[in-house]
């Protein structure tokens, strides 16, 4: 009787939750590292690509340009170069950014390289614009804006003395090929003329044979009048 007792009441303890009975103790598991924050945009490159495809939360209507000659179609485009092979060894990629300005008029599209990047692409410290356009299909996008952003930009870049500008002379080439486009908006949208002033009038053409006659009757010596011309040919000092 008592040794039947003694098990029944094991089995009961055994079957608790009493704090002094043995347990099993659970395998510890890490928890996941948290994301790496996002980088900053703070390469001449990067901060162009962040308010290119940023700047429509803005509204269209504030980047465009009511007249179809004044919106250029600027595209980014992202290029990958192999790295070189030695042996069992290839270096890293090279990833090139590339900016093509396509505008609504008979020009010949400018493409320059505005960045490069060398490393892999996944990389934290991989630039903005290549974590942009890394996974897009033809790893490339495009914005619509007036000439007078880019220009705007484009020369706030030039002239801000503290920014480092790997490439400045593609830089000068974008500045240069937005001055060609506001040449031609500025030859074909000119002010209407006013049509409360008068019409300026046209200044009396001379025909040849006026101005021969007035520089016959000049008199360029001293004691030669009008009545007596110098011989023909010969001009008198």
């Amino acid at each position: 009787m008592t040794s039947s007792l003694v098990t029944s009441l094991v089995a009961k303890m055994s079957k608790s939750t009493h704090p002094y009975l043995p347990y099993k103790i659970r395998p510890h598991k890490p928890h996941p590292a948290p994301p790496p924050p996002p980088r900053v945009a703070t390469s001449p490159a990067e901060r162009f690509e962040t308010a290119l495809f940023t700047g429509d939360r803005l509204g269209l209507e504030r980047l465009r340009g009511f007249e179809k000659l004044e919106n250029v179609n600027i595209q980014l485009r992202l290029e990958e170069v192999p790295g070189t092979v030695e042996g069992i060894f290839q270096d890293p990629p090279t990833f090139k950014l590339h900016m093509r300005l396509r505008p609504n008029m008979f020009m010949t599209p400018l493409d320059v390289v505005i960045a490069d990047f060398t490393g892999d692409a996944h990389d934290n410290n991989a630039p903005t614009w290549l974590v942009r356009l890394r996974d897009l299909m033809d790893k490339s996008s495009a914005r619509l804006r007036t000439f007078r952003w880019l220009e705007r930009y484009a020369f706030t870049l030039l002239t801000t003395p503290w920014l480092k500008l790997p490439y400045v002379k593609a830089w000068g080439e974008i500045l240069h090929y937005v001055g060609r486009i506001k040449e031609v908006c500025n030859m074909r949208y000119r002010p209407a003329r006013d049509p409360t002033r008068p019409r300026p009038r046209p200044r009396p053409r001379k025909s040849p044979r006026d101005l021969v006659d007035v520089f016959g009757a000049m008199s360029l010596g001293e004691g030669q009048t009008s009545s007596s011309p110098s011989p023909r040919g010969v001009v008198e000092i």
